[in-house]
């Protein structure tokens, strides 16, 4: 008998908290609008090897996924310690997609 009231409580406390629940959703969720974070400035970091010499070819790859506005990219190498620029290319243009 202590079991069934112990079951039957329990449903009743689940019963109610799931519809308090609901009601706090909207009906209709699509027509509220949020208006998207600006993207801040990001730096990726990339290691190389140590081979890497005077006069051998870097290639940077960029693929921008969303936005319909253009990145600016800059691309610099710089020492391990970032005490020393070894390279600054000039900055390019990204466009996305």
């Amino acid at each position: 008998m202590t079991r069934l009231w112990l079951l039957v409580a329990f449903l009743a406390t689940t019963l109610c908290h799931f519809t308090t629940l609901a009601q706090k959703i909207p009906e209709d969720v699509t027509s509220q609008t949020t208006t998207p974070a600006p993207k801040k400035n990001a730096t990726y970091w990339v290691t190389f090897s140590n081979k890497i010499r005077p006069g051998r070819r870097l290639e940077l790859k960029v693929n921008i996924l969303k936005g319909v506005d253009p990145v600016l990219i800059t691309f610099t190498v710089l020492s391990s310690d970032k005490n020393k620029t070894f390279l600054e290319a000039p900055p390019t243009s990204v466009q996305p997609g």
